[in-house]
């Protein structure tokens, strides 16, 4: 009886602690983007990567990190004005 309640118990702490690490990662994301000027950020989280896309004036940037080691893997800019 003891296994099965501590099984959702380990499970959800294993997912809030993952919540809490990706809020944390993600709150920095739109600190430097809010830092640096851009109005619009819209994030997208994935099992291994965070999806990011932020508007400033006419220029859309596109950023792809690594959630483990936060490194950028992908990054484009381009015109806003079709968006």
């Amino acid at each position: 009886m003891k296994f099965t309640t501590t099984v959702p118990i380990a499970t959800a702490f294993a997912i809030w602690v993952g919540a809490a690490h990706a809020d944390t990662f993600n709150d920095s994301i739109v600190q430097n983007l809010t830092d640096l000027g851009y109005e619009f950020i819209e994030i997208k989280n994935g099992p291994t990567q965070v999806k990011v896309e932020a508007i400033r004036g006419a220029e859309k940037l596109e950023v792809i990190y690594d959630r483990t080691t936060g490194k950028i893997l992908k990054q484009e800019r381009e015109s806003a004005l079709g968006d």
